[in-house]
């Protein structure tokens, strides 16, 4: 008895050698839903499957697009702005290209701690003492209402 399962073992797997597995689009338990017009194509897939009495083309399964489009996206940022040196010592310079009025200039640390908070009516060029601050990691944001610039500084 044992020679014939090992027999059928044996046949059931070379059998399978010939074959080559390949993966299709499946469906693995979410919920989505695509919509195609003639200018855009909206697709989602969230949660878990559920039942609904509702006939709409809600379709199960991730989101697997046959085809990937690499696009450019339009820049609306318009602030120049340098934050320097980094990894900064004791004093961080903050520069404007152009002058920004009431420019809002916040530094969070990684825990997102308010850090720093000060509003200039007219920023330039801004020095920030840093000397009192724990190494780390901080992220610097100058916004000055339209715009917003985000900096990640290393204080060594």
């Amino acid at each position: 008895m044992l020679k014939v399962s090992f027999f059928i073992i044996a046949f059931i797997m070379m059998h399978n050698l010939g074959f080559a597995q390949t993966v299709v689009r499946q469906s693995i338990g979410t919920i989505g839903k695509s919509i195609n017009t003639d200018e855009i194509s909206v697709q989602q897939s969230i949660g878990l499957p559920y039942s609904t009495s509702r006939t709409s083309g809600v379709k199960p399964g991730f989101i697997q697009s046959s085809q990937f489009e690499v696009e450019k996206l339009s820049s609306t940022f318009k602030m120049e702005l340098q934050v320097y040196p980094n990894p900064v010592g004791q004093e961080l310079n903050i520069k404007a290209g152009t002058s920004l009025k009431n420019a809002h200039i916040k530094v969070i640390d990684m825990s997102g701690l308010l850090i720093y908070s000060n509003t200039q009516s007219l920023l330039n060029k801004y020095q920030l003492n840093c000397s009192n601050w724990p190494a780390g990691i901080y992220f610097v944001i100058v916004s000055d209402g339209k715009n917003t610039h985000k900096s990640k500084v290393v204080k060594k």
